[in-house]
């Protein structure tokens, strides 16, 4: 729950931010999430073939999870490092 209350306060202390996403249009949106769906692909075949030469099977289901896990995390680390406080 208090994740939830953190991401809460981070909205309303960045909210000008957020705003900018009005001004997408259905064409960008539609290219952003093509431009995702296929790095998460991409990352799953590169992951399956670094896990081939550990003679480990993935099912592509498995793979996509992993892939989609990732890149969530990924992200999220990013963007903490973002709005983390300066330390100079």
């Amino acid at each position: 729950m208090s994740s939830g209350l953190n991401n809460l306060f981070k909205f309303a202390k960045h909210k000008d931010e957020f705003l900018y996403l009005r001004e997408i249009s259905a064409v960008q949106f539609f290219i952003i999430t093509a431009v995702v769906i296929a790095s998460i692909i991409t990352n799953a075949s590169k992951l399956k073939a670094l896990a081939g030469s550990y003679n480990i099977k993935l099912k592509n289901g498995e793979v996509l999870g992993l892939s989609s896990i990732t890149t969530s995390l990924n992200n999220f680390f990013s963007r903490r490092v973002l709005f983390s406080p300066r330390i100079i």
